[in-house]
């Protein structure tokens, strides 16, 4: 009688009782969850440099060195020094750094405040407005709005308008009264 094993026990002719194996019986039997395809070993990260290019590496992309120029005074592939700069002690300094950073934020707030609204310093509201577009930065020329183009038409018109008012000023021309009433609202 067929037992649930890959073996059997099943008399013979002699009456004897031989041990049959099954077909399967030759197959290892799959390890854990790894039924079709074998486990891999995960391959550890590393890399062929020494540790103190490796350590230099990281210390120049720390202080902002650019990954060519790194590459290049290092003399190695810039794809090298790419997954350097990757691994994760690097990776988790600079999120720590950026929190740090922003942590400080409430506090330059502040004392930007307290130096524009108790010191009434105008250096810091001049740098506050070029820092955020509202006054043009030191040395560049003011940015105007564009005008607005003109037609011919228009052109000429204002022009027939300004000599007009400048008549008016200068030799008391009288105007329409629609322009007299127009002048009289906007003054």
């Amino acid at each position: 009688m067929p037992q649930n094993t890959s073996q059997a026990v099943r008399p013979n002719r002699s009456g004897a009782q031989a041990i049959v194996r099954s077909k399967r019986a030759h197959l290892k039997p799959p390890a854990g969850n790894c039924h079709k395809h074998p486990c891999k070993a995960t391959k550890t990260r590393g890399s062929y440099l020494p540790e103190p290019k490796i350590l230099r590496i990281q210390q120049r992309y720390l202080n902002g060195q650019n990954k060519t120029e790194i590459a290049r005074e290092e003399k190695c592939d810039r794809e090298t020094v790419a997954r350097i700069v990757r691994f994760p002690e690097v990776q988790n300094f600079i999120a720590q750094m950026q929190q740090e950073f922003f942590g400080l934020i409430p506090d330059a707030m502040a004392a930007v405040r307290y130096a524009l609204q108790v010191e009434k310093n105008p250096a810091i509201g001049i740098r506050v407005l070029e820092a955020t577009g509202v006054a043009a930065h030191r040395g560049a020329p003011p940015q105007l709005p564009a005008p607005t183009p003109v037609d011919g038409y228009s052109r000429q018109a204002i022009m027939v308008a300004n000599v007009l008012l400048e008549a008016n000023q200068q030799m008391g021309v009288t105007l329409p009264e629609s322009v007299e009433r127009a002048l009289a609202k906007k003054s």
